[in-house]
């Protein structure tokens, strides 16, 4: 990429001088332009399409530079089973084929406040989720025992992650420059371990301290067939 094309790319992701790419036409592609009056040599003009939206435009020209990863573990895919120790001082095994769905919730900490909230949310519906049949747990890159001290009075069960590869394994690993934690997701399992819904915070969680979050496993575990 040439230096200018690639002043052109900072100065769309910082925001910066906006007017050179507010040049709108019906297609996408890359003109020479006149610099002005004075200076020297061509200059490189992205050509907003559509809705002349700068960034598209970019994104587009530049073959996908801003484009997100595909998702590893998306709806549909298959996880295998895993078996990690519980808070219930025995080892257990998700999905368990004697159930007939399994949710398993990541998250980073057990005794910050949104961790504790999303799990006290999680048991208080724990007998709502026994009923449907549903096997639930959380897990987090903890050791079994600051799990066993955070979940002190509650019926759910935590499993201790420690190694952290159940977490890669769901792409539910946060890595942060002083260490690792489990990044806070949700999955729905099938017994055979197929991923039949998923949640992520910050796209399509509902909020885990108020017990949105809780409720909306609910209604999609009524809605398996």
């Amino acid at each position: 990429m040439s230096a200018r094309a690639s002043s052109v790319v900072s100065m769309v992701a910082l925001g910066g001088r906006p007017n050179l790419l507010a040049r709108v036409g019906r297609r996408t592609d890359v003109g020479v332009a006149s610099r002005r009056r004075g200076s020297r040599g061509p200059g490189v003009v992205v050509r907003a399409s559509g809705d002349g939206n700068p960034l598209e435009a970019a994104q587009e020209f530049f073959g996908g530079l801003f484009k997100e990863k595909d998702d590893p573990v998306p709806v549909g895919a298959n996880v295998a089973p895993f078996s990690l120790p519980s808070t219930t001082g025995s080892t257990t095994t998700v999905p368990d084929g004697s159930f007939k769905c399994a949710v398993v919730f990541f998250f980073p900490k057990s005794d910050t406040p949104g961790c504790k909230a999303e799990g006290d949310r999680f048991d208080a519906q724990a007998s709502t989720f026994q009923a449907k049949g549903a096997q639930v747990v959380g897990v987090s890159m903890e050791t079994v025992d600051d799990l066993q001290a955070s979940n002190s009075g509650r019926d759910i069960e935590l499993l201790s992650d420690a190694e952290g590869a159940v977490s890669k394994a769901f792409d539910a690993e946060l890595s942060l420059v002083v260490a690792k934690f489990s990044a806070r997701k949700t999955f729905l399992l099938s017994p055979s371990g197929e991923v039949l819904a998923k949640w992520s915070e910050g796209k399509n969680m509902a909020d885990v301290k108020d017990g949105s979050h809780a409720m909306e496993v609910l209604a999609a575990i009524d809605s398996l067939a």
